[in-house]
């Protein structure tokens, strides 16, 4: 059975072992820094290094009689049984998936606070959860009722739909607000650099998700002002915005439910200033 070095001390980022077994996907190790996919945390990377190799160690997952299985990446060098490495953990990674485990666990205790709808017009509210404090907070966006729950101490941002990552935002809801949704992603990205935002749609992500949105209504918004000013009805520019190729691999739920929408709102606001 492994030693399971990270349950000893969770800040280790580095540390020797001996490779006691290799397999299919990877190896086993008689001591391990890297934590296994398990409880609801998703298993650690890194590297591990040896004299005269190296090999990127792209997930842990539970192994049997106890053991961790470090899965190599494809086309990596493999070690043999009996070398000795260097086991170096991918810490920003797996600080980001502490940080997260423990907001989890708060927002949990949140979602169960609430036995009334809660009142927009007293929100944001602030719940104290035992030395830790959860925001709720409301935002224009993508329908009239989004709420997000802030952990700051975490820098955790429970978004839901107000953050579709690597999607283009839905916006068919009747109060959608194209402006009000681009003013609260501007909120987001105001929030401190490291913050981790867990979108309604897509996976955990940084202000990258966060940018990635803001671009693509800033592009949609300046194609559609182009057929605006050059008198093209709302419904024909609806069908005739063009996904640049540099968004081609950003997935479109439906058109109708997001370009589509985005496009006859902007035509809507920009035709009662």
């Amino acid at each position: 059975m492994v030693e399971e070095l990270f349950r000893q001390d969770a800040y280790l980022k580095q540390a020797d072992a001996t490779v006691t077994a290799v397999e299919d996907r990877g190896v086993r190790l008689d001591r391990t820094i890297f934590y296994p996919t398990g409880g609801g945390q998703p298993g650690d990377s890194g590297v591990l290094r040896w004299d005269g190799g190296e090999a990127k160690i792209v997930d842990s997952v539970k192994a049997d009689g106890g053991d961790v299985l470090h899965v190599l990446a494809p086309g990596a060098p493999w070690p043999t049984v009996g070398t000795k490495v260097q086991a170096d953990l991918d810490w920003d990674r797996r600080y980001r998936h502490m940080r997260m485990h423990t907001a989890l666990h708060l927002l949990s205790a949140v979602l169960a606070y609430p036995n009334r709808p809660l009142d927009p017009a007293k929100l944001p509210i602030k719940l104290d959860l035992g030395g830790m404090t959860a925001i709720v907070e409301n935002h224009p966006g993508h329908s009239g009722t989004d709420l997000i729950v802030r952990v700051p101490e975490q820098k955790v941002v429970y978004a839901g739909d107000l953050l579709f990552d690597h999607m283009y935002p839905v916006a068919f809801d009747e109060q959608a607000t194209v402006s009000g949704w681009r003013s609260t992603l501007k909120t987001f990205l105001s929030y401190e650099r490291d913050t981790i935002f867990v979108p309604g749609h897509g996976q955990v992500a940084g202000r990258d998700a966060v940018q990635l949105s803001v671009d693509l209504f800033d592009d949609i918004a300046a194609q559609a002002e182009k057929m605006y000013k050059a008198g093209v009805p709302a419904e024909d520019a609806a069908d005739q915005y063009v996904v640049p190729d540099k968004y081609k691999d950003v997935a479109i739920f439906a058109w109708n439910f997001s370009i589509g929408p985005m496009i006859i709102k902007l035509y809507k606001e920009w035709s009662t200033k």
